[in-house]
């Protein structure tokens, strides 16, 4: 615990998950209020939240299904990036529907993402322990950002400010996912046994 905790790659995944959740958080609660705002009735808005669901579980497919071809945090960057794109489309409501998408196909992922960036970087000697503490981040996270949409919108009339400001947290949570560097503790590969069977191997630490 004291190497991870003392690492950077700890740090940059726990602020890289605050930043995400802060954002998912923020804009799927307040998005019918957004959309409200922005001249939809209470009935429509509701209505196109349908979208955050289905999106939610194919974002976790795709997900699961990229990192086991791509490295992880290239996945997770792209992944974080898509709020960017749902904040424009949301507040411009050029496409509420595809910003809603976009939003939704994020939401989960950041959950995901905390397993196995921890498998990877952190080995499964103290897991459990270490996943809790990054979910912990998450958890914050998702506090703030309800709380910080709904501070501007009742201090200055407008959900501009936090949309800008959610904008940014989504750039620097991407840059942070990619300073993570390659992984510590590589894949479980399958090695062959006496009798031609294939088993596990452990993972073993990369330098």
């Amino acid at each position: 615990m004291r190497e991870a905790l003392g690492g950077r790659r700890f740090w940059l995944i726990a602020c890289a998950l605050l930043l995400v959740s802060t954002v998912t958080q923020g804009l799927v609660v307040h998005t019918v209020p957004l959309l409200t705002d922005n001249g939809y009735s209470p009935e429509a808005a509701a209505t196109l939240m349908i979208a955050v669901g289905l999106s939610t579980m194919a974002g976790r497919l795709l997900s699961g299904y990229l990192v086991d071809k791509i490295f992880a945090p290239f996945v997770a960057a792209s992944f974080f990036l898509l709020p960017c794109l749902g904040i424009y489309l949301l507040d411009s409501t050029i496409s509420p529907v595809a910003g809603i998408i976009s939003l939704g196909l994020a939401y989960r992922h950041r959950i995901d993402m905390i397993g196995f960036l921890t498998s990877r970087y952190f080995g499964m000697k103290r897991f459990g322990q270490l996943y809790g503490y990054l979910f912990a981040s998450f958890v914050v996270g998702s506090a703030i950002g309800p709380y910080m949409m709904g501070l501007a919108f009742e201090r200055l009339h407008s959900y501009e400010p936090a949309l800008w400001t959610f904008g940014a947290f989504m750039l620097l949570a991407s840059a942070a996912i990619l300073s993570l560097g390659p992984y510590r503790y590589p894949a479980e590969e399958r090695a062959p046994t006496g009798d031609g069977l294939l088993v596990d191997a452990p993972a073993t630490e990369r330098a």
